[in-house]
């Protein structure tokens, strides 16, 4: 990730990679927001399982200038407290709520299907 397209067209013109490089300029980085009411459901059903489930870039501090890329990265995942809550929101029925779940421990739920970690 780079500041902008200018940074980008300066290191593809001076510089000399030895290998393949990818080049994203911040600036041009597009996320898909996750609407509040999704949030919402998620957090209410951890609260029924009396714990907690956030957005992963709202648990972490970082430069605003890095926002594009931060939402973009972490955007979809959330942080859970517990094993059933990750189970609840990233196997939920309704597919709106399908988010990647990681808990405190590490382990991955994923709506794909994939279960990881701990």
């Amino acid at each position: 990730m780079v500041k902008n397209e200018k940074v980008s067209s300066i290191l593809l013109n001076y510089s000399s990679f030895g290998s393949f490089v990818i080049i994203i300029p911040n600036n041009k980085i597009v996320s898909k927001p996750v609407s509040q009411e999704t949030l919402n459901n998620a957090e209410r059903i951890a609260q029924q399982h009396n714990g907690m489930a956030k957005i992963a870039y709202d648990l972490i501090t970082y430069d605003r200038e890095l926002e594009p890329t931060i939402k973009y990265v972490f955007g979809t995942f959330l942080i859970v407290s517990s094993k059933e809550i990750g189970k609840s929101i990233a196997y939920n029925s309704n597919n709106y709520l399908r988010f990647k779940c990681v808990t405190l421990d590490g382990e991955v739920f994923d709506p794909s299907g994939t279960l990881s970690g701990g």
